[in-house]
């Protein structure tokens, strides 16, 4: 009888102790943190990760790109030049890197907006990016657009032409494995930009 009058007598048998709310703001403040800590960590460390990626593009996009000019996939015109056994055109390598850079600093601002963590980047997890939804949905977005984006600069500027185009879109022949090809890059450059920012943000917080 003692015990129950002492039960009563106490606080939270009173008032309800509001518990439940408390876990909830407890849980929140540090998703809050994290996401807030993960922004700043990206704005500090944007200007790196942004020439890291042009330079990517810049650089190992010709040579990639450059296996389709030697079974004549494509055909360079205007600006068409040779380096060593590479036929590119002067236009590839700029081009190339605002693409891999574009593609890649989407991904990582898609990567912030994420509700899950988002896996450390690595050269090793490039297929596995492509099953995830956020991945698929981008690399069939870029498969679709890329293309299409380059009728314009065929059709005004003549730097290149596919021979064996088999589909005609407003007026300019194209190929559709193109689709393919960007489809099945855009899980590379996913884990590249994972990769260069796992990368480059311990070294800045190093220094």
């Amino acid at each position: 009888m003692q015990g129950l009058i002492s039960l009563r007598s106490s606080p939270c048998f009173l008032h309800s102790c509001p518990r439940s709310s408390n876990t909830k703001h407890l849980v929140s403040k540090p998703h809050c943190s994290l996401r807030k800590r993960s922004t700043s960590s990206l704005r500090s460390t944007l200007p790196s990760i942004s020439l890291s990626l042009f330079g990517s593009g810049f650089f190992l996009g010709p040579l990639i790109d450059g296996l389709h000019s030697r079974v004549n996939l494509v055909v360079y015109q205007n600006g068409s030049i040779d380096i060593g056994p590479l036929h590119t055109n002067i236009w590839v390598p700029p081009l190339l890197g605002l693409f891999y850079c574009s593609v890649g600093l989407l991904q990582l601002f898609l990567d912030q907006r994420a509700p899950s963590k988002v896996p450390e980047g690595s050269l090793e997890k490039t297929a596995i990016a492509l099953v995830t939804w956020i991945g698929f949905t981008l690399a069939s977005i870029i498969g679709l657009c890329c293309p299409l984006a380059e009728i314009p600069i065929m059709k005004l500027f003549h730097l290149w032409y596919y021979p064996q185009a088999n589909i005609e879109i407003l007026g300019q022949g194209l190929v559709t494995w193109t689709t393919t090809c960007y489809f099945v890059y855009t899980p590379f450059l996913i884990s590249l930009s994972r990769w260069l920012r796992s990368m480059i943000t311990p070294a800045n917080k190093s220094a």
